[in-house]
């Protein structure tokens, strides 16, 4: 039943989804909500000639049910999906390509160290161009749990994704119903 469970989240991969980043926030503390490390992740806007993709930075953040980011702790219980990142940082529009449709290879859910899932991505085999606005992102969300997975206590969110060796985490923490 569970083997069933993954399987019909692997088959339920949704498109990724490109948009904007409109938010208007200048976050340059080089920490985000979810606690993850993105030191290299500033909002500083840099020239175009001087740009030439290695700016791209790729992050994890921990969505709940409703989209919303969780920041600081949730319920457990909680539906979890992963939104995996790409953020341009530069004045000019900057791509990159997959060997396949997904942004995100696979995602995996550790506590305490230990691998509590490796969700793969069910991805077509077509070779795919990422194009990423200029001060823009590209973004892609992963369901991760069905409301009975998360249980009180500290989770780890890893996204591997499918260029260079990215592997950005998210900190996130259950607290009991």
């Amino acid at each position: 039943m569970i083997i069933g469970f993954w399987l019909s989240l692997l088959l339920a991969c949704p498109a990724p989804v490109l948009k904007p980043d409109d938010s208007g926030a200048d976050d340059t503390s080089g920490a985000d909500d979810s606690g993850a490390d993105d030191s290299a992740d500033t909002n500083d806007t840099k020239d175009g000639p001087d740009c030439d993709g290695s700016e791209l930075t790729f992050s994890a953040h921990g969505l709940d049910g409703g989209d919303n980011e969780i920041t600081g702790t949730f319920v457990a219980g909680t539906i979890v999906k992963g939104l995996g990142r790409v953020t341009n940082p530069c004045d000019v529009e900057l791509s990159f390509t997959t060997n396949d449709s997904c942004l995100v290879k696979v995602w995996r859910v550790l506590q305490d160290g230990a691998m509590k899932a490796e969700l793969g991505q069910s991805c077509d085999d077509a070779i795919t161009e990422w194009t990423v606005p200029p001060n823009g992102v590209v973004e892609e969300i992963t369901l991760l749990s069905d409301r009975h997975t998360f249980t009180a206590g500290t989770w780890t969110l890893e996204a591997e994704f499918n260029i260079g060796t990215n592997k950005p985490q998210a900190e996130i923490t259950a607290v009991a119903e």
